[in-house]
């Protein structure tokens, strides 16, 4: 005789649902809808690490939106809760891309301490001091 497996694998998912329907959208880069889930489900989480994923996605979608300034936000929101160092660079690319080079620039340091393998951080101060140089203030 077989034993019945009385439970489904859905509910073995710990993401509240509301988590799980903007991770959907998400998957589907309707970035819009996910965003408004995203911040409905971050009140929902079940736990520190969930709020951390739901706000690094959140920060996602307005990347890719193309609202750098709030995604600056999320990003470094998320990384205040463990999501871990690539808060820290993708923050930086953030900033550069509103121009604010200093600002990025000590960003990109700090993920370089955080991750020292890893050649963005070093890519990103060269791209800013670049972006320094051929678009300075004075020239507003």
């Amino acid at each position: 005789v077989m034993a019945q497996d009385t439970g489904s694998g859905e509910d073995q998912d710990p993401r509240a649902d509301e988590h799980k329907e903007a991770d959907e959208y998400y998957d589907a880069r309707e970035f819009a809808i996910a965003a408004e889930l995203f911040k409905d489900a971050y009140s929902e989480a079940n736990s520190k690490s969930e709020k951390a994923e739901i706000t690094f996605k959140l920060a996602e979608c307005y990347k890719y939106m193309q609202d750098y300034r709030a995604a600056e936000r999320q990003y470094s929101r998320a990384f205040s809760l463990d999501y871990g160092p690539i808060c820290v660079l993708r923050e930086a690319d953030m900033l550069k891309n509103q121009g604010e080079y200093e600002d990025a620039i000590g960003k990109y340091e700090e993920y370089r301490q955080l991750v020292p393998a890893d050649l963005r951080g070093e890519q990103g101060i060269r791209s800013c001091r670049q972006g320094k140089s051929a678009y300075p203030l004075s020239s507003y």
